[in-house]
């Protein structure tokens, strides 16, 4: 499945995450979770076909928009529904000339199948006058044959 917004080919090319042991058996601690995000990334580390436009169909992202109503659906969009609900959020932001790739990461949904969401923005043009051009969303789940990648089916 292509990474883009639903009418979006592809991304320009300038802006390119315990078992127990029964009694009798001992056994070594669970390996810890490895973060959503690793501590650096490079723009040129990330692959635009990993992601997908129609998962991010709910983002309320559309093509066109000013860089603060995209930035600005996506923060709704990872806002928590439950008042008990906290979500660990980051954001990775390459600007350039041209335009900007941004990255929000979102884990502690109140959902149980989803471990986390990642969203991309392509925004072009110089700061203060950038518009979205393309956008794509993927997801880790808690759960499936796939609970380690990121994926772009929806969580079973």
């Amino acid at each position: 499945m292509a990474a883009c917004s639903p009418d979006t080919p592809s991304a320009p090319e300038a802006i390119v995450n315990a078992q127990t042991a029964a009694v009798t058996e001992p056994s070594d601690p669970p390996a810890p979770d490895k973060p959503l995000l690793p501590e650096k990334r490079d723009l040129e580390d990330i692959d635009f076909s990993n992601f997908s436009g129609k998962l991010a169909k709910y983002t309320g992202l559309e093509i066109g928009q000013s860089r603060v109503e995209a930035i600005e659906n996506v923060r709704l969009y990872f806002a928590p529904g439950a008042a008990d609900t906290i979500l660990k959020t980051s954001q990775l932001s390459f600007d350039r000339e041209d335009g900007s790739v941004l990255i929000f990461t979102a884990e502690g949904f109140a959902d149980e199948a989803i471990k986390g969401e990642e969203i991309y923005l392509i925004l072009s043009g110089p700061r203060g006058e950038q518009k979205l051009a393309a956008y794509g969303s993927r997801i880790k789940c808690w759960r499936g044959e796939n609970t380690t990648e990121w994926q772009v089916e929806a969580c079973p």
